[in-house]
């Protein structure tokens, strides 16, 4: 087996000292009693982690993680022999959370602009107050199908077994 030289192993970013850029140097200067900026950010990305484990929002964990892998990022790439597998797999993480990101502030424009008729049965039936978000309420009702019952038609029945569940919005 060819054993190579560590220099020729592996072929770092930085590896001349002179082609070192103005970021590269503030990134890995070690300052006192805090170590280097690199070294912060990698601090940070663990406590964006924790705070992420943390929150119940699913748009604020996702922001959170954002926040963590590109913290992450910029630990990895700022070592004197950065780390590429962790670097590429912190940027598609990182776009993963972007698109979800994307998609749950979509969700709650479209619930905050829904229907007036739908607004007023949210308000109506007091579903914030049940704990039902606008996001959640209008998935549920997007499910539902609309079923107009005659007068006096019987919908259920005491005692009976139901396999729908139905709103009543007007009648008795």
């Amino acid at each position: 087996r060819l054993q190579l030289p560590i220099n020729l192993r592996y072929k770092s970013t930085y590896a001349d000292a002179t082609n070192k850029s103005k970021v590269y140097t503030f990134m890995t200067k070690s300052r006192t009693g805090i170590g280097s900026f690199s070294t912060l950010c990698g601090h940070a990305a663990s406590i964006c982690t924790v705070f992420a484990y943390c929150d119940t929002d699913m748009l604020g964990l996702r922001c959170l993680a954002m926040s963590s892998g590109a913290l992450g990022i910029s630990f990895q790439y700022f070592r004197p022999q950065p780390l590429w597998i962790p670097i590429r797999w912190g940027c598609l993480l990182l776009c993963i959370n972007g698109y979800m990101v994307a998609q749950l502030l979509l969700e709650r424009h479209r619930a905050n602009r829904m229907p007036p008729e739908l607004q007023k049965i949210y308000d109506d039936g007091s579903f914030d107050e049940k704990g039902f978000s606008k996001v959640q309420f209008l998935k549920f009702f997007n499910q539902a199908r609309r079923t107009v019952f005659l007068k006096n038609e019987m919908i259920s029945q005491e005692g009976r077994k139901m396999d729908k569940l139905y709103y009543i919005i007007d009648g008795t």
